[in-house]
């Protein structure tokens, strides 16, 4: 079970845009520089859903995080993306559970220079749904 961090969305009169790796709300639009982890190489947005309740998120994952670092890169191992717990929202069981893993929505990597580039070719449906 993640964080509520109910100190920083009681003081935004928002809802997030989406969620880092540790389930912190992020009010800006996604960029992979904005990952928690400021060492990754790649980073992906991902749609997931409670599997409680079905709502709907936006996540961040990085390879460091699902310890893909073993591997060369998170587009070897689409097979594993799993974010696991979604963010709270709100007093149900879905907080307690697993998410499902839905859609890479943007998927970025760095290059050489150290600068973030998008790569739509990995930016595909994910598991059982489609």
């Amino acid at each position: 079970m993640l964080q509520e961090y109910k100190d920083i969305k009681s003081r935004i009169n928002k809802e997030p845009k989406w969620y880092d790796e540790n389930g912190v709300p992020r009010y800006d639009e996604f960029h992979p520089s904005l990952a928690s982890d400021i060492y990754a190489r790649e980073a992906m947005l991902i749609k997931i859903a409670c599997q409680n309740c079905g709502e709907l998120f936006k996540v961040c994952l990085t390879q460091d995080k699902l310890e893909i670092h073993k591997f060369d890169s998170l587009k070897d191992k689409l097979d594993m993306i799993h974010y696991g717990d979604p963010p709270r929202h709100g007093d149900n069981l879905g907080e307690t559970m697993n998410c499902i893993d839905l859609e890479i929505l943007e998927y970025w990597k760095r290059d050489d220079s150290g600068d973030w580039v998008r790569n739509e070719e990995f930016e595909i449906i994910l598991g059982d749904n489609n």
